[in-house]
């Protein structure tokens, strides 16, 4: 009984903790709201407003991406200039596209778990800045074939003697089961 009893007290003690920590994270957030001269509140609306110019300018450079795609596809841009365009902007972005399977943690794997084999269905993308996974890529598992079964060799006499027999039969030869030709 009295290991049951302390069991319950712990947990209540524990709610208690979690509630108070939350009021805590509450005043915080309050004080950074009402009290704008402090410098936590500094702090916080400094990060605030670089995160808002980073995203104007983020945007800004993509509506020029369209607009430089828009105006290789209305001057009938090749697929190849379309791909080194696109390259170009992988480049400038940060963003590598990743064929090495090895790298597991940005693929999603599908099909058969017993499958031996792996084959790369759709690359995948990382944020060479961060290292977060910005597209995964996929990899299907597939069996592998067997491997080719050698056959037998025959010997040249072997080949020869199969030859030998006839190989046309003159019209004269067919009979049909009546006996007719």
């Amino acid at each position: 009984m009295r290991g049951r009893d302390l069991d319950e007290r712990l947990k209540a003690i524990e709610t208690q903790l979690e509630k108070l920590d939350h009021s805590i994270d509450r005043i915080e957030l309050v004080t950074v709201v009402r009290e704008p001269n402090t410098g936590m509140s500094a702090d916080a609306y400094n990060g605030l407003r670089k995160q808002v110019i980073a995203a104007v300018n983020e945007r800004v450079a993509h509506l020029g991406q369209l607009a430089q795609f828009d105006a290789a596809m209305r001057t009938g841009a090749s697929g190849e200039e379309l791909t080194a365009l696109s390259r170009e902007w992988l480049e400038q972005s940060g963003l590598e596209r990743v064929d090495d399977m090895a790298v597991a943690e940005a693929f999603e794997m599908v099909g058969p778990e017993d499958a031996t084999g792996q084959r790369l269905l759709r690359p995948a993308y990382i944020d060479t800045a961060s290292g977060r996974v910005i597209r995964g890529g996929v990899i299907e598992r597939v069996y592998e074939p067997p491997p080719p079964t050698a056959e037998p060799e025959l010997e040249l006499s072997e080949i020869a003697g199969e030859a030998q027999g006839p190989t046309e039969l003159a019209a004269d030869e067919l009979t049909t089961p009546g006996g007719q030709a």
